[in-house]
């Protein structure tokens, strides 16, 4: 399509590839003429003297218009135009060459008029359907934290994030573990950081899973004791009761070879891959079973040491590639395509209507997975965001004429599909150190609310705790020592009991949100434990319904909606809060988010068409489910 990059302008007549005319002729996605850019109307002179007959004419043909001019001629003939042109044969041409004498012959064309700006946006309408986007998005971002503990219980049961989280951890332990066993004061460290891991388990059963890893580090003798006293508070505590404490004592005691078959089952069943690790810790290395959990905890080390060779690479590829966009910016030879592809736009409030369709369609989809949870398996559910598919044709059905509003949202070819999607890819280099800086103001608001939720818990009460109850497993192991002075059966004392009850139910709470809600996004989860169809529409909806979808509505609706009345920066902003807003990353995942949606409007921009920020989506998507596949799966 026409568009301007520099001093080189594309003729009219290219070829018949080119998007189709919309509905006043113009070239779809062609550049819209400004007045410096058209040529001025060939001045017409009448002849020395009137023409005795019509056919004297002839001579006087103007030639034809220029190529470059945006019409197309129309169909006329010099015959016709005695019947059409009304002049005087007899009369000498007036001094002012106006009354009776023919004007310029229509086959010149008429040059379009500069683009009429849009009429200005109703203010009430333009404030109230934004004051309906907020809203939205502040349900969206606090409902989590709304939530009741009955209400939390009736959502559909998504991936565990605790037990992924720990699985990931466990295995990079055991790997550092295997790596380092010919260095000296490596175990240790190790030892070490494991039974800090341990002791900031959110849950019992993550906390067993992490006595196996400690046992694959120190040997079985530092695991019994664990679950020695783990079990003496069985009868406390439902989930306690429900572990394979027995089946782990009786395997460090007597070795894997001492249990069953169905005790086998029991620890594969509820341990998963620590399962695997207790029954393997006394086997040759040669042992398939031993074979396979070495191979994944390795595997998950290898993919952390590719992500950060990619990042550090990412990174050095990507500064190169932005100071090279930069300086071109500076000296004019870049030039953003959006700018001058898009079409006037009678009415833009109609693509912020869209875009609210789409915020309501998420959350009536949340609701139908809550609905159908044990009707339909949640993957298949999730299936129906496919439907959003349909949203653009919102704006159709207001008016918006089918040329225009591909054009608005860039749904065109641009400079050609693989063009565009080469600059998707130079793109997404280049955006890797804006992606990295907002992943670096997200790590540290983790840290930070991490750092002040454990000086919190400290000042609540006057001695360690773990999930609102007495700490289970010390480091020290100074709970274990049968001089101590406080009664083993009420080792906090009746307030002691009472301040923990509370702060357990706040954490309980806070657990379950996290679970959910947390700042890592759930399908990366779900993916590492699904299979066969499962994965492949899993994988379909984050790198391809994502990508369309998404981009259509954000980068392509919202934003252009925006860029009637606000610049680049302004717009980009906006649109990147608000999808990062609506992801389940929650609050502290917007900051690494928004430099995602940032890098996505800059490319579309940039290129016009919507098919080079599609390309980034899915890429980024892609390669990150890949890995998170390969590290939790």
């Amino acid at each position: 399509m026409g568009v301007m990059d520099g001093d080189n302008r594309e003729q009219h007549d290219q070829p018949a590839d080119r998007p189709i005319d919309w509905n006043d002729g113009h070239e779809e996605g062609a550049p819209f003429p400004e007045p410096d850019d058209r040529p001025e109307s060939p001045p017409y002179l009448p002849p020395e003297s009137p023409p005795e007959s019509p056919a004297d004419l002839t001579p006087n043909i103007p030639p034809d218009p220029p190529a470059a001019w945006p019409h197309e001629p129309q169909s006329e003939t010099p015959a016709q135009w005695p019947a059409q042109h009304s002049f005087d044969a007899t009369s000498t041409p007036p001094s002012d060459g106006s009354a009776n004498w023919p004007t310029p012959p229509a086959a010149w064309g008429t040059p379009p008029s500069p683009p009429v700006p849009p009429p200005p946006v109703p203010r009430a309408r333009l404030l109230l359907l934004w004051a309906v986007v907020l809203i939205i998005v502040g349900f969206i971002m606090t409902l989590p934290y709304l939530l009741s503990d009955q209400a939390i219980e009736a959502m559909p049961d998504g991936p565990d994030v605790n037990a992924g989280m720990t699985r990931f951890q466990g295995r990079y332990i055991v790997a550092m573990d295997v790596f380092g066993q010919n260095q000296p004061g490596t175990s240790s460290q190790i030892l070490k950081e494991a039974e800090t891991l341990a002791d900031q388990s959110p849950t019992y059963t993550d906390y067993v899973k992490w006595v196996v890893v400690i046992a694959e580090i120190a040997g079985p003798e530092e695991a019994i004791w664990r679950l020695e006293a783990l079990r003496s508070w069985e009868y406390d505590d439902d989930e306690i009761a429900s572990l394979p404490l027995k089946e782990l004592e009786l395997v460090y005691n007597n070795g894997s070879a001492a249990l069953d078959e169905s005790q086998r089952t029991v620890l594969l069943d509820d341990l998963g891959w620590f399962g695997k690790l207790a029954l393997s810790w006394d086997q040759a290395d040669n042992d398939p079973l031993r074979q396979e959990v070495t191979w994944d905890a390795t595997r998950t080390a290898l993919v952390l040491v590719a992500l950060a060779l990619m990042g550090i690479g990412g990174v050095i590829v990507g500064l190169i590639l932005l100071i090279v966009a930069l300086v071109a910016a500076v000296n004019g030879s870049l030039r953003f395509k959006y700018d001058t592809n898009r079409p006037p736009t009678p009415n833009r409030l109609i693509y912020l209507e869209a875009v609210i369709l789409f915020l309501l369609a998420m959350i009536a989809f949340d609701a139908l997975l809550v609905v159908t949870q044990e009707a339909v398996p949640q993957w298949v559910a999730m299936q129906a965001v496919w439907l959003t598919l349909f949203i653009p044709l919102w704006v159709r059905l207001r008016g918006e004429p089918m040329g225009r509003l591909r054009s608005a949202i860039g749904w065109h070819r641009g400079r050609g599909v693989f063009r565009e999607i080469g600059s998707g890819l130079v793109g997404y280099l280049a955006a890797i150190p804006l992606m990295g800086l907002g992943f670096g103001v997200t790590l540290l608001l983790m840290l930070l609310v991490s750092q002040l939720s454990a000086d919190e818990w400290a000042d609540a009460t006057t001695q360690d705790t773990w999930r609102g109850t007495e700490q289970v497993a010390p480091s020290d192991k100074s709970w274990a020592d049968p001089e101590q002075t406080f009664d083993p059966d009420d080792p906090f004392g009746d307030v002691m009991q009472e301040q923990s009850a509370d702060a357990g139910e706040s954490a309980d709470q806070s657990m379950a949100i996290d679970n959910d809600f947390g700042p890592v996004h759930p399908l990366p989860f779900e993916l590492a434990d699904a299979g066969g169809l499962e994965f492949l529409f899993l994988m379909l909806l984050a790198s391809l319904w994502a990508p369309i979808v998404e981009e259509t509505i954000f980068r392509g609706m919202l934003q252009h909606h925006l860029r009637g009345y606000r610049g680049v920066v302004v717009s980009a902003l906006i649109v990147g809060f608000i999808f990062a807003a609506i992801h389940p990353q929650g609050l502290m995942g917007i900051p690494v988010l928004m430099s995602v949606s940032v890098s996505l409007s800059i490319i579309r921009e940039w290129r016009g068409s919507i098919i080079a920020p599609m390309t980034m989506h899915a890429v980024h998507n892609t390669l990150l489910l890949t890995m998170a596949v390969l590290a939790f799966g």
